[in-house]
């Protein structure tokens, strides 16, 4: 009797060990997830100088080795400052403000990647207090103002700064003439500068884009005054084609897009 009982609790016994093995294979545990600006670690850079017994370049060597590697995709969508990675990139800077890497870097990621707008800005214009000149900076710097913040006179000021460097794009005196007119709002002024632009200008490519601008320009005007039935309105358009009017309403024969820059629209 014993001998049976034995043998049936060894066998349930194997039974039990065998599912509990296959109920394992078969569980599937969600990993542990702790966002990074959870888990990163970020210190005052006040007391990293006072024990860094003068390393402050090495220690922020650290910081910049370690803040790439550990680097993240995730928006930051509070307007706080309080990302990590602003953080590491403003404790970089005080630690070795000469470090220009890590404003031309930590500006673009900012505002790019994480979406932190206003760190963007302040890691922006810490790098440009120290390298006021620096191509990298002023342009991505110009982006910034312009496409981001909405503050074109200070867009304007930046792209001035570089307009003539080696590497500015072909399109900057056409985006310099858009951020005058939206700072002034004046459209006769900035058909004038389009077109010094388009009369100076050698680049076929450039020259299409500033005709097409005019067309837009010009007919704004004139259609505005036409339809209000102003006084000495001009009747043609860039290429000297007539306006039509079509029930009570003067329109253009081509179509044009609104002169404006294209600002990008975040979610």
């Amino acid at each position: 009797m014993n001998l049976l009982k034995n043998k049936i609790t060894l066998i349930s016994s194997i039974i039990f060990i065998l599912l509990a093995g296959q109920i394992k294979n078969l569980q599937t545990l969600s990993p542990l997830s702790i966002p990074k600006q959870t888990s990163a670690l970020n210190f005052n850079h006040h007391l990293l100088k006072i024990f860094s017994l003068g390393q402050n370049r090495l220690i922020s060597d650290i910081l910049w080795i370690t803040t790439l590697l550990e680097s993240d995709l995730k928006h930051y969508k509070k307007k706080d400052l309080n990302s990590w990675m602003f953080h590491r990139f403003n404790t970089i800077s005080n630690l070795d403000p000469l470090f220009l890497k890590n404003y031309q870097f930590g500006g673009q990621y900012l505002n790019i990647i994480k979406d932190d707008i206003q760190g963007s800005k302040i890691i922006f214009e810490k790098g440009l207090d120290i390298f006021p000149k620096d191509y990298d900076l002023n342009y991505h710097a110009g982006y910034l103002y312009a496409f981001e913040i909405n503050d074109f006179k200070k867009a304007l000021s930046r792209y001035l700064l570089i307009k003539d460097h080696t590497e500015a794009p072909k399109f900057i005196e056409s985006l310099l003439t858009k951020l005058k007119y939206k700072s002034t709002n004046n459209l006769e002024l900035a058909f004038e500068l389009t077109l010094h632009n388009y009369q100076t200008t050698k680049d076929a490519f450039l020259k299409s884009k500033l005709e097409a601008d005019l067309y837009a320009i010009k007919a704004t005007i004139d259609l505005n005054c036409l339809n209000i039935l102003k006084q000495n309105c001009e009747t043609k358009d860039f290429f000297n084609e007539n306006y039509i009017l079509i029930n009570g309403k003067y329109s253009a024969k081509k179509k044009f897009k609104e002169f404006d820059l294209n600002l990008r629209k975040r979610p």
